[in-house]
Order: structure tokens, then C-alpha cells, then sequence
């Protein structure tokens, strides 16, 4: 013979405009005249659960003998977007921090391949409590594991979202040699240009050699650098 159960479920309704409720944001209720015991002279275990209630965590906190208080938390949602310039990264992993309780939420790592080559990334979060239990606002931010050869730039955009922007930082070196067929200058002075509004980069000049070797280093690669190299003007005296 199967033992009854020991357990007496009842549903109740609490609502806004209930006349218990203690100001707007404190909702009273009390469970009255429960059976003690089961048909079987067992005492009856009793405990309150919330149902989950949609854009809320709710923690629970005491006992049968005290009371149960249910504190429901507004959740907030946070999204990134991720760019790049220069060369676009294999993968990155993004991080969402509580900075007032100054540990990690989560973590999401993305792939330039899932991307498919993308220069613009974007991430959500799940959702996060926007108080804590004392009911003070929880302070957050959107941060990356550091890459090398990038700069990084965090942008708190004000509506729950961040702009992470990585610029690429590795450096290139152009070497340059000049000729000379018949009479040699004094100088020749040669620009490292780069793109169709012929920015200059950088400038050398050298004297007067038969055969000149020149290197342009260091240089930032930004944005793949489509340069050419372009020699000033030289007057033969």
C-alpha cells in the first residue's frame, strides 16, 4: 500500500493591489489553518516556493518556524560589439564583471572563422541582477582578455551595451634602394605613402652615395597598410 504523501501543495496569488501589502514593493501573505498531520499521524513538512516569474531572480531566505521572505531582483540584459582594425583576430573572449562585487559573470569566447571574417563582432550576456540584496544598483562592465599586438578601447555606450574596438599594433619594415645612372645628386629624399589620399607616412632623406640603402621602419600596420613608396623631386646642378 502506497504511504500518503506528506506533502500539501497550495497555490496562492499574491497581487499589487492585495490589501496586506505593505507599501509598493513588500507583499504580505500567511498560509492559515494547516493540517499538522497526514492521515497517518505524521507531521506535515511544509515549504514555500515562488514560481519563476519572467525578467526576475528571486532568492528566498528563512524557515517554516520564521517566515519565508522572497526578494525579487530586477535582471538586466548587456550586449558588446567587437571591432576591429587592422587585421582581424583569430578569436577574443569577452568577459561581463560585476565590478561591485569585483568578480566575473561571464565569459564568451568567439572565432574569426564563426564570424565568417567579420570586422564586427557581437556578443549578449545572459541576464544579471540589476541590484543586490540590500537593494542598491549593481555596477557593471564588459571587458576582454588582452591579445597581443592589438590596442584596446572599451566604450560604455550608456544603454547596457559596450564597443571593445582593437586596433592592430604590428609593425612592418620597407627597405628602399636608389640607383644612379650618370650624375649623382646630392640628396634624394623618398615618402612612404599610403592609401588613394596619398598620406604620408613617413620621410627619408639621404646624401649624396652612389648606390643608397634605405629602411622605413617600424612603421604601425593599420588596416592591412596598402603603401607605396614615392621619391621627391631631385634638381641636378
Amino acid at each position: 500500500m502506497k504511504n500518503p504523501s506528506t506533502k500539501k501543495d497550495t497555490s496562492v496569488v499574491l497581487r499589487k493591489t492585495d490589501a496586506d501589502n505593505i507599501g509598493e514593493t513588500t507583499w504580505n501573505y500567511t498560509f492559515e489553518s494547516l493540517p499538522k498531520y497526514d492521515e497517518n499521524g505524521k507531521e506535515i513538512a511544509y515549504t514555500v516556493e515562488e514560481a519563476a516569474l519572467n525578467g526576475y531572480q528571486a532568492v528566498r531566505d528563512g524557515n517554516k518556524n520564521e517566515g519565508y521572505t522572497f526578494t525579487n531582483i530586477e535582471l538586466v540584459n548587456f550586449r558588446a560589439t567587437k571591432k576591429w582594425v587592422g587585421k582581424v583576430g583569430d578569436s577574443v573572449t569577452l568577459y561581463l564583471k560585476n565590478v561591485t562585487d569585483n568578480k566575473i559573470e561571464e565569459r564568451i569566447n568567439q572565432t574569426q572563422t564563426a564570424n565568417r571574417d567579420k570586422t564586427s563582432w557581437e556578443f549578449e550576456f545572459k541576464p544579471v541582477p540589476k541590484y543586490n540584496k540590500a537593494g542598491n544598483i549593481i555596477n557593471y562592465t564588459v571587458d576582454e582578455e588582452n591579445l597581443p599586438n592589438y590596442d584596446k578601447q572599451v566604450k560604455d555606450n550608456g544603454d547596457n551595451s559596450f564597443t571593445i574596438t582593437n586596433t592592430n599594433t604590428e609593425k612592418v619594415r620597407v627597405g628602399v634602394t636608389k640607383k644612379w645612372f650618370g650624375t649623382v645628386g646630392d640628396k634624394i629624399v623618398v615618402d612612404l605613402v599610403r592609401g588613394s589620399n596619398e598620406e604620408i607616412v613617413q620621410t627619408l632623406t639621404k646624401s649624396k652615395q652612389t648606390s643608397t640603402a634605405l629602411v622605413l621602419g617600424n612603421l604601425v600596420s593599420m588596416k592591412n597598410l596598402s603603401t607605396v613608396l614615392r621619391e621627391q623631386s631631385i634638381l641636378i646642378k
